[in-house]
C-alpha cells in the first residue's frame, strides 16, 4: 500500500472516529441531563433557522431563555444536547411551533454549573441521525482502508491454485 493511500485511508478513519466520539458524547450529555433539577424558564426568543448552500437546506429551532437558580439569573439557548440542524423541515417546525406557543417552559440545569442548561433531555432524532452517520462513515472508512490494503497485495491463493501441466517454450 502506498503512503498517500495509507494517509488518505487513515484520515477517513480518524474523521469517522471523531464523528462517532462526538455522537456518543452528545448522547451521554443529553442522557445525564435527565437527572438535573428543573426550573421555570421564560422564553426570550424562538426562531426557525434556515441555512442553504450548494448541498441543500437545513433547519433548526433556535431558542433563548432565562431562568433563576439560587437568586442568580442565567440565559440558555440549548434545546437539547446533540440537537442539530437537518434537512427534515417538518420535525424542526414541530419543535418551533411548540416552543413558539409557550411563554414559560421547564429548563434543566447542571447543579455543578447552573449556567449549563437545556429544555429537553435523552435520546432524540438528532442523536439517531448523528450516530447513524458516524457509524456509516466508520464502516465506509474501514472498508476503504481494507480495500486499499487488499489492492496492494499479491493474490497468492489464486496463484497457488493454478496448476501448470506443461511450461511454454
Amino acid at each position: 500500500m502506498s503512503l498517500p493511500s495509507l494517509l488518505f485511508a487513515a484520515a477517513f478513519v480518524f474523521v469517522g472516529v471523531f464523528l462517532l466520539a462526538s455522537a456518543i458524547s452528545g448522547l451521554l450529555h443529553a442522557t445525564k441531563a435527565s437527572a438535573w433539577p428543573t426550573v421555570p424558564a421564560v422564553l426570550q426568543s424562538v426562531d426557525l433557522k434556515q441555512e442553504s448552500d450548494s448541498d441543500g437546506t437545513v433547519y433548526q429551532a433556535a431558542v433563548s431563555y432565562s431562568y433563576r437558580v439560587s437568586g442568580s439569573t442565567y440565559t440558555g439557548s440549548t434545546v437539547s444536547f446533540g440537537y442539530m440542524a437537518t434537512s427534515g423541515k417538518e420535525a424542526h417546525q414541530e419543535i418551533f411551533k411548540k416552543l413558539k406557543s409557550a411563554k414559560i417552559v421547564e429548563a434543566r440545569y447542571n447543579p455543578g454549573d447552573p449556567g449549563e442548561s437545556c429544555l429537553a433531555y435523552g435520546i432524540s432524532r438528532s442523536h439517531q441521525i448523528h450516530m447513524a452517520f458516524a457509524v456509516t462513515w466508520v464502516l465506509f472508512a474501514f472498508g476503504f482502508f481494507a480495500t486499499t490494503f487488499l489492492f496492494g497485495q499479491s493474490d497468492s491463493r489464486l496463484l497457488n491454485r493454478i496448476v501448470v501441466v506443461e511450461k511454454a517454450g
